[in-house]
């Protein structure tokens, strides 16, 4: 007790001197030019259209240079893979290692906050609270997306499923989902449902079979076990429904997901952003934020797009994917990489990337200034093999910072509700001289009660 207590202040002193490491990020990864008005979280000059051979898909509807964020979006819904769900929140996906609240209900979903606990019980937890190892064990982790968003529409139609399927039957629900035709000034989340609502399936792949049986058993093990849904569904129609938006959502979820290695999420605008191996746009999911960053110029009139995979500076032979990839690398004859096409100018340049980027006393702004100069000024040569090797570097640079800039915002998060809270502080309860004797207590409270119940 006295080297906690020794410790406990000491942490207090240096937080109260400003001396806590890590929550000060450099340089920012936020939008970092002129916001949509109506869309504070986009770029204004990024706008959607209907691409024939990719369906909606972003345009830039002005130029964009290297290093400009134009996106900073949190998902819809989220689903965290296997191995992440006790150190990333169940609602937003940031990991929160140690520190993360769980479900009171269940053993199987844990938050970074009351606040993501409240809207996630909300809107999906309430319906599948204490089947969710059935579920998992039933099917694919990110297939559960689908049913999580048509929990998330019935919430917003108030739990009135005659009502969601009024609207689901009628003329309205039709026509092209555009996020951009929408105000998210005034929050109103059913307009951002019914925009999911209607998104397309450009293509069915050869996955629609997967998806198929996952609605059917999603189907059977909510409508057995969740005792919510059941109460909610008293009719035949209404069982078919329900069937049927499993299964279009589960395709329509299947085509937005974003994936990284912690989860997979289904977002409004991110979710819009279609794949190439020639990518101009670098897009991170990480700490509950889906963040999209300019790789090389994008003109005016441009699709912007990202990789989902494979780049043409970083193949990918083995990988493998569930469409017919119909990006400018795979399908135009003319496209192909050169090499040894760069000016001697832009040599000297690569050299001086080069030198910065092994130098221990370049700060992270400056590698990373020293790149965008070069991918802006030499954007003609983006096919050579030279080019390529700069935006490989600076693509992984680009990932680390944004997730550097997460992690520090979060760490600044946590220090200031320390220094704000009466929870660490020695002069005021409950410090740890009243924690601790509290915490033996329980402990002697909980030794007798299994010493008089042996079977628990």
């Amino acid at each position: 007790m006295p080297k906690l207590l020794a410790r406990e202040q000491s942490c207090r002193a240096k937080l109260d001197a400003g001396q806590s490491k890590g929550t000060v990020p450099n340089p920012r990864m936020d939008v970092n030019v002129n916001a949509n008005p109506k869309i504070p979280f986009v770029a204004e000059g990024v706008g959607m259209k209907l691409y024939k051979q990719f369906g909606r898909g972003l345009i830039a509807e002005r130029d964009f240079q290297v290093g400009d964020i134009i996106l900073d979006e949190k998902p819809t819904l989220v689903t965290n893979a296997l191995g992440y769900r006790y150190t990333n929140c169940a609602n937003c996906s940031t990991g929160f290692n140690h520190s993360l609240l769980p479900c009171p209900g269940c053993v199987s979903y844990m938050y970074c906050s009351e606040e993501c606990l409240q809207r996630d019980k909300r809107f999906v937890h309430r319906f599948e609270c204490g089947m969710a190892e059935k579920l998992r064990n039933a099917m694919f982790c990110s297939t559960i997306i689908g049913p999580k968003l048509f929990f998330y529409g019935l919430t917003l139609f108030d739990d009135d499923l005659q009502a969601m399927m009024d609207y689901c039957h009628g003329e309205t629900a039709h026509g092209l989902g555009n996020p951009f035709d929408m105000d998210f000034r005034t929050k109103d989340q059913l307009d951002q449902f019914k925009v999911l609502h209607k998104a397309g399936v450009h293509h069915i792949t050869i996955l629609d079979q997967v998806r198929r049986v996952s609605a059917a058993v999603f189907y059977v093990l909510f409508t057995e076990h969740s005792p919510l849904l059941k109460r909610l569904v008293t009719t035949q129609a209404q069982r078919d429904f329900v069937l049927n938006c499993f299964l279009d959502y589960t395709r329509k979820c299947g085509a937005l997901l974003l994936d990284s290695t912690e989860s997979s999420t289904v977002s409004l605008v991110g979710s819009i952003v279609n794949h190439s191996c020639d990518p101009n746009a670098v897009l991170t999911i990480h700490g509950g934020h889906i963040k999209l960053a300019v790789l090389r110029p994008i003109a005016k009139g441009e699709q912007i797009l990202a990789s989902y995979g494979p780049t043409w500076w970083q193949p990918k032979p083995d990988y493998e994917s569930c469409y017919k990839c119909k990006c400018v690398v795979c399908t135009k004859p003319s496209w192909s990489i050169k090499q040894g096409t760069l000016p001697p100018a832009a040599v000297q340049h690569d050299r001086l990337i080069t030198t910065i980027s092994c130098s221990p006393e370049a700060n992270f702004a400056d590698r990373l200034n020293v790149m965008q100069q070069f991918l802006n000024r030499y954007a003609a040569f983006h096919a050579d093999v030279a080019y390529g090797e700069v935006l490989k570097l600076y693509n992984l640079m680009l990932k680390g910072m944004i997730q550097l800039d997460l992690t520090t915002g979060e760490r600044a998060k946590v220090a200031a509700s320390l220094k704000n809270s009466n929870f660490w502080t020695l002069n005021s309860e409950p410090s740890l001289t009243v924690i601790a004797p509290k915490m033996k207590d329980t402990f002697y409270d909980l030794n007798d009660a299994c010493h008089d119940s042996p079977s628990q």
